[in-house]
């Protein structure tokens, strides 16, 4: 069976290649100056580099598998504003480590406040929430 251990969003991630072992730069909150959006727009997209990275791995020692998750980006009107999918390879490893990259927060106009990022694993074709990281995006005027 697939397990989730953690999922961190970060500004980036580096790898040791020596050691396998990963460094995260946390990403908690999001300070932006005077959002601006066009008369006509539903929203933006804020230049920003951010990763999701989640550790997978499974139970079995012996019996290898694969298995799918998905990351979903709820703004704070409700609105889902980005979805990835990726696929979790147990084949051959006992844990599996995915890093999304995202060139960019889509932010809908007047939604400052609490961006989810939504970790999901699918099992028995159904997908079940199993991690949910806040962002906060706090607007500054003037």
């Amino acid at each position: 069976m697939i397990k989730h251990a953690w999922t961190v969003l970060c500004q980036k991630s580096i790898m040791d290649q020596e050691t396998n072992n990963i460094s995260l730069d946390v990403l908690e909150q999001l300070n932006v100056k005077d959002l601006s959006f066009p008369e006509e727009a539903k929203g933006i997209i804020f230049p920003i580099q951010m990763e999701i990275v989640s550790l997978w791995y499974r139970t079995q020692k012996d019996q290898g598998l694969k298995g799918k998750s998905q990351q979903r980006i709820i703004a704070p009107n409700g609105e889902e504003v980005g979805k990835t999918n990726i696929e979790i390879n147990l084949l051959n490893h006992q844990r599996y480590r995915s890093r999304v990259r995202l060139n960019g927060l889509p932010i809908p106009k007047d939604s400052p406040g609490y961006f989810y990022f939504v970790v999901e694993l699918e099992l028995n074709n159904s997908w079940i929430e199993v991690s949910r990281i806040p962002l906060e995006v706090k607007v500054q005027r003037g």
